[in-house]
């Protein structure tokens, strides 16, 4: 975009003070007398004719080592949050600068709090019924269940003795029942 006279009010706008004569004449591409002083506003009109009239995409976060107009490690990252500032200012009036913007994410943002005593406690509740799922899970595997209520919730008394963990039953391990000699147990949860 070119910058013309009707413009200048809306980049003040923006920027929230008025520009110096030789800062508008720079914008407008007509003679100027650039002070030589420091901290006259040269970096600030650069900038704004930089992400109006550029004729490629700006990626700030990316560019500003490309663009920026004193030399120095230091200076790169002023420039860059520099930049970022000016664009914001300027696209808040409604002007179109050549910024890459990124996408905005479409996700929700959840906030979690935690009582981490309680989540401590609720951890141990888990913890306990863990092995009774695996036992469980192994008798399913194994195909035994309770004679009585018919729950594969089993576990090992003794060699070749198993007991319900629903209704408390007991029972000898028969051929029958194909048992084999896996864990009933997760490894760890005793």
């Amino acid at each position: 975009m070119k910058i013309t006279e009707e413009l200048i009010p809306l980049i003040e706008k923006a920027l929230g003070f008025k520009l110096y004569k030789w800062q508008r004449a720079y914008l407008l591409e007509k003679p100027y007398s650039e002070p030589l002083e420091r901290a006259t506003g040269r970096t600030t009109v650069y900038v704004i004719k930089l992400l109006l009239t550029n004729r490629e995409p700006i990626n700030i976060k990316f560019d500003a080592m490309k663009y920026k107009d004193h030399r120095g490690v230091h200076y790169t990252d002023f420039f860059r949050n520099f930049m970022g500032e000016i664009d914001a200012k300027l696209t808040a009036v409604g002007l179109p600068t050549r910024t890459v913007k990124p996408k905005q994410s479409r996700g929700v943002t959840i906030e979690v709090g935690v009582d981490t005593d309680k989540l401590q406690l609720k951890l141990r509740a888990i913890a306990k019924h863990v092995g009774a799922l695996a036992d469980e899970l192994d008798g399913i595997d194994k195909g035994i269940g309770c004679d009585n209520c018919g729950s594969y919730y089993v576990y090992e008394t003794g060699p070749e003795r198993l007991a319900c963990g629903n209704c408390g039953s007991q029972f000898h391990i028969t051929n029958a029942m194909l048992y084999n000699e896996s864990p009933t147990r997760l490894e760890g949860s005793e």
